[in-house]
């Protein structure tokens, strides 16, 4: 099982994401031993805004990983981008075994049936798969966050989880800012609601729930230690209000379609079921979490993975049978999981040696490749290098680049801060302004080009579904198209096509013709 999911997880290229914008600035952060205080690479960030530190961990192993990995490469850019983007690959196949092997250990130690474990991780593949495309700093967080869930499963803590437990919330508060999911599931144990039982008097704390209560508090103070101490909660709750964040599909409520909807609902009618089927019901604090879990789901579409993950816990407490019988180790099964994982990804990288088998279709990395590397020039795009030998100053590019926030991600990776890069995913570091006239040009504003001028930019690199500005730039004759891929499929292969425009003469420079 955990081969398959590996074998799947494996061969899915790297998406270009805001992993690459991590990335970045876990290098800068490795190269200066130091947490920025300020958004420390864009002219366009907004200066008055604290960089919120919130992604540590994920963001210096990927750029360490990255590093150590490209130097299997040697001196061949090309070469060391495929074995560095491998390496990002493997730390989400890593993830993926490790948290595959968490739930069905989970699954199998509340049902004692192998076969019910197997249709809950077949479940969680059909909801969750979407998601697993995409890596980002979230799914490291997703073992940490059923290690807590396991815990949840014994009657009270032992003694290990007093060390293991709050070393899963320092770990988890410099991971992603969900950890406060997991401090919820923990009240679920301090807190546990029996109103069934009790009546109205179930609503009181009850002493023999004491030592969750004080687990719950000493992980509480475990998350304290990050780059911003005790007030990152606050922060975090800043960071969602912040401009261009609610414009980013994640954060947005659930539309007209039919199909999330169902996807959202689903679960709940099969958790309804099994309740009724098995006459047990999930304690009623993690019950209420999950109701509350799916509400926030239909409002921000980004809760959905968590909400999946709890409705895992809850359909397992729903089936939960007397103790007894062998419980599968945790510690051998992932040990297993981790060296099938590693000897997969040593094939699948010695198998995939091109960077498109590597990379998503549409990641600008010839672009990017292009124009750092001299010995590159030419090689995928020749016109390019033509109009740069022609026109530019010395042959090499200058001014800042337009792109797409997605496709800004890798390019602000690989050629900030000598090339500045107009938009990113990060949309929160953001000046407001910045980011609004940026997402009109995109649009294709009737000020187009005047935005453009000011911001100096001579070159252009979007997905091809932009049509309004693909429209005007294609009908001026200052620009050369020289990348113009028809759009196909899906919405998300739609990000496949990729759009690239260079100015004829750069700004600033004087037309020698």
């Amino acid at each position: 099982m955990v081969l398959t999911l590996s074998l799947a997880s494996g061969l899915i290229p790297l998406w270009h994401t805001d992993i690459w914008g991590h990335a970045r600035y876990g290098q800068w952060m490795i190269e200066q031993g130091t947490f920025p205080s300020r958004e420390p690479l864009s002219p366009y960030s907004d200066p008055s805004l604290e960089f919120i530190n919130h992604a540590t961990i994920p963001s210096c192993s990927y750029a360490a990983a990255y590093q150590l990995a490209s130097h299997l490469g040697g001196d061949d850019p090309e070469r060391r981008l495929i074995w560095g983007a491998n390496a990002l690959r493997l730390i989400h196949l890593l993830i993926i075994a490790t948290s595959t092997v968490l739930i069905w250990q989970i699954a199998y130690r509340v049902s004692q049936s192998g076969v019910f474990a197997l249709l809950l991780i077949g479940a969680l593949v059909y909801f969750l798969y979407p998601f697993a495309l995409v890596q980002r700093p979230q799914w490291g967080a997703v073992p940490l966050f059923l290690l807590v869930g396991r815990a949840t499963l014994e009657e009270k803590p032992h003694f290990g989880m007093w060390f293991t437990l709050p070393l899963v919330f320092l770990i988890w508060a410099n991971t992603h800012a969900t950890w406060v999911f997991g401090l919820a599931l923990l009240a679920t144990k301090a807190y546990p609601l029996s109103i069934r039982a009790n009546g109205w008097a179930g609503l009181w704390p009850r002493w023999e729930n004491a030592p969750w209560a004080g687990l719950l508090l000493v992980c509480a103070l475990a998350t304290c230690v990050n780059p911003h101490g005790p007030l990152l909660l606050p922060k975090i709750l800043a960071f969602g209000s912040r401009t261009g964040v609610n414009s980013m599909a994640e954060w947005e409520p659930l539309g007209s379609n039919v199909s999330e909807w169902i996807i959202v609902l689903l679960p709940m009618f099969l958790l309804a079921v099994r309740m009724t089927l098995g006459q047990q019901v999930p304690r009623e604090s993690l019950l209420l979490l999950l109701i509350v879990l799916c509400v926030g789901t239909c409002f921000q579409k980004r809760l959905f993975l968590w909400y999946i993950l709890l409705w895992t816990l809850c359909l397992c407490e729903s089936t939960r049978k007397a103790e007894g019988g062998s419980h599968p180790c945790f510690r051998s099964i992932a040990a297993w999981a981790a060296l099938v994982s590693v000897l997969l990804w040593a094939i699948v990288a010695s198998i995939r040696s091109q960077p498109e088998q590597t990379l998503f279709a549409g990641t600008p990395y010839r672009i990017a490749l292009e124009l750092q590397n001299p010995d590159c020039q030419g090689k995928w795009i020749p016109q390019l290098s033509q109009i740069l030998e022609e026109n530019y100053p010395n042959g090499q590019y200058v001014g800042a680049i337009f792109t797409s926030e997605t496709q800004g991600d890798f390019l602000f990776w690989s050629l900030t801060p000598k090339f500045p890069i107009t938009l990113t995913t990060h949309a929160h570091l953001f000046q407001q302004q910045h980011w609004e006239t940026c997402l009109a040009v995109r649009d294709g504003a009737d000020n187009s080009e005047t935005v453009l001028k000011q911001l100096q930019v001579n070159l252009i690199v979007s997905e091809s579904f932009h049509e309004g500005l693909i429209r005007k730039i294609v009908s001026d004759p200052n620009w050369i198209v020289l990348i113009h891929e028809p759009v196909r499929g899906t919405d998300r292969q739609a990000y496949r096509s990729v759009f690239v425009a260079i100015r004829k003469t750069p700004l600033g420079i004087e037309n020698p013709f």
